[in-house]
């Protein structure tokens, strides 16, 4: 017989995902056909038993009973059998349900499973001397399967509260726990089972088993201040029984863990915006029994916008990896293949078929108008906002948004086939819209505007770190946000507003010309729509983009496609929307 021993936590931590798994979801094929049973064994066994069932189509089973009992649906190990653990009390046949066609079938078996009724206990003379808390331990003795509870006692006061143990498995004459813990510096142990009419407690052993008691320590914090989504090292003793980790009472990610060191990811959109300063790092283990608080706090801080930079090529028709469009909530520019799938999929399930569509069957009713019988308010604000580069006419660049019309995506060889729409497909061009609403209105370099001034210089200098109804108030009465008038807006911003002095022709990939780094508000409209007559209605987020380089090189120059055309750009983006949105 093997002796009783302490057991590492990484064979614990196994035995857990072996045992504790209620369903194994390996692929099975799937029939339409009802499950059958027809054996199982064994016909008895003490409650916990592992039953195996055969039959036909068990891979559909749902749920088990034994009797009117639900059991453990343990393994499905194939289509064939399936392994049950007798969790109930009562004997009964097995029954399984199962759902086809969306109908509620069961399967019977034709013997019954009867239950036996043991008495388990401990092998006193297999009782260690020493464990460790938190960590394994396995328990020997007599009929063992049936424990329904393993406790601890504390040795030198047994009329202390016993502490429940985590039960891991059980085998016959065996059961696996976590130790739990204990103030105590010995225990002794105890077990429940059923007896066929009621739960009882076995005798307490006689022998104890002393506690060792191993705590971590944190020596070092890689920082005490870090951004949502970095990370932190912490190095210590002991760390491997931290089982969760906190900062300011929230859960953070553990991404690798060892006795020496734990490395820790701070989770996004947990922590609120801004410098969350006073956050108290805490290490929970021995089963979040016992906290350790590092002594100094921490900050979290979190961008109340989103800032990015990225280059973008005009139109892009050719085949290959170009990246045309610019997404303003991940600041950065986006391949022209993701457009189906990632940059506006909206769009692509409306595409039109006719190489001479109307607006009909289009994401827009009219340009920058919301086709409220095809697109939903969740479809709509499933679409992240974004811009691309155009040819707006002769010796002038556009940033367009695609809601602005519906000619000004089939530039870029826009087709579709079986419901997705393709860019860079030669000799192709689809009329298309895209979502959502976006519309540009400039911020003029040479104005007198001392808050038109002011954003352009916290933009140009990369020091404007918020965007809300506290520095952009929108007064739709005065047509104003943040102070600034808004009396007209466009779908399309050209070249001669954010660059201006650019020729056909030429390259310049640094602008730092005052004439040159042009500023652009970036305005995202709600569901309701906008409104022409006054822009400051409707409006759901708003952000800037500045143009930091730009390079205008015709189409077909030189014979090559895409459009040589290049604006890289920076973005600063509202997180929050206006909340409520105004009208």
């Amino acid at each position: 017989m093997k002796n009783i021993r302490a057991i590492t936590l990484f064979t614990v931590v196994a035995a857990m995902l072996l045992y504790g798994c209620k369903e194994d979801l390996s692929y099975i094929p799937v029939s339409n056909d009802p499950p059958s049973i027809e054996s199982f064994s064994p016909a008895e066994g003490p409650v916990f038993s592992q039953i195996t069932v055969r039959g036909t189509n068990l891979n559909l089973v749902d749920t088990a009973y034994i009797g009117n009992q639900r059991v453990q649906l343990y393994r499905k190990v194939s289509s064939q059998e399936l392994v049950l653990v007798a969790t109930g009390t009562v004997s009964g046949k097995i029954r399984l349900t199962s759902t086809i066609d969306k109908k509620s079938v069961e399967s019977l078996s034709e013997g019954t499973f009867t239950y036996t009724y043991v008495e388990p206990s401990i092998s006193e003379s297999q009782i260690p001397a020493s464990a460790e808390v938190g960590m394994g331990l396995l328990l020997m003795g007599d009929n063992m399967i049936a424990v329904q509870k393993v406790y601890t006692v504390d040795a030198a006061n047994p009329s202390a509260t016993p502490v429940e143990a985590t039960v891991v498995s059980r085998e016959m004459n065996e059961v696996l726990i976590l130790v739990p813990y204990t103030d105590a510096a010995a225990v002794k142990f105890f077990v429940t089972y059923y007896d066929g009419q009621s739960y009882l407690d076995g005798e307490t052993t006689t022998a104890s088993t002393a506690m060792t008691v191993h705590r971590p320590t944190i020596s070092t914090l890689s920082s005490t201040t870090v951004d949502e989504n970095g990370a932190v090292s912490i190095t210590g003793t002991y760390l491997d029984r931290v089982n969760k980790v906190t900062i300011g009472g929230l859960q953070v990610e553990v991404t690798t863990q060892a006795a020496a060191s734990i490395n820790v990811k701070i989770p996004v959109d947990v922590f609120p915006d801004g410098s969350n300063t006073d956050q108290q790092l805490t290490l929970e283990y021995f089963q979040s029994a016992q906290q350790l608080n590092y002594p100094t706090l921490m900050t979290v801080n979190v961008p109340e916008i989103y800032k990015g930079s990225g280059t973008i090529n005009g139109r892009a028709r050719g085949l290959g990896v170009f990246t045309s469009f610019y997404g303003f909530k991940l600041g950065r520019a986006l391949e022209n293949s993701t457009y189906s799938t990632q940059i506006d999929p909206v769009c692509c399930a409306h595409v039109v078929e006719s190489s001479s569509s109307t607006w009909s069957g289009l994401t827009c009713s009219a340009g920058n108008t919301t086709n409220k019988t095809i697109v939903s308010e969740q479809d709509y604000f499933s679409v992240e906002p974004y811009l691309f580069l155009q040819s707006t006419g002769a010796g002038v660049l556009g940033l367009s948004s695609a809601a602005n019309g519906n000619t000004v995506l089939r530039n870029f060889y826009f087709t579709s086939s079986g419901g997705n729409c393709v860019l860079g497909v030669p000799n192709t061009n689809k009329n298309a819209s895209g979502t959502p609403i976006v519309m540009f209105f400039n911020l003029p370099l040479n104005s007198a505007d001392t808050k038109i001034q002011s954003v352009i210089t916290a933009v140009r200098n990369n020091t404007l770190n918020k965007i809300g109804p506290d520095n952009f108030a929108i007064d739709t009465e005065n047509k104003t946000i943040g102070g600034i008038s808004v009396t007209a807006v466009a779908g399309t911003i050209s070249s001669t507003n954010w660059a201006v002095g650019m020729t056909i022709g030429q390259t310049d990939n640094n602008l730092v010309a005052s004439s040159k780094d042009g500023v652009v508000m970036v305005i995202h409209y709600d569901y309701g729509g906008y409104e022409a007559a006054n822009p400051t209605k409707g409006i759901y987020k708003i952000g800037f983009v500045h143009v930091l380089g730009c390079s205008y090189v015709p189409e077909n120059a030189g014979g090559a496609e895409p459009n040589g055309s290049k604006v890289t750009l920076e973005s600063f983006w509202q997180k929050r929307p206006y909340n409520p949105v105004q009208y």
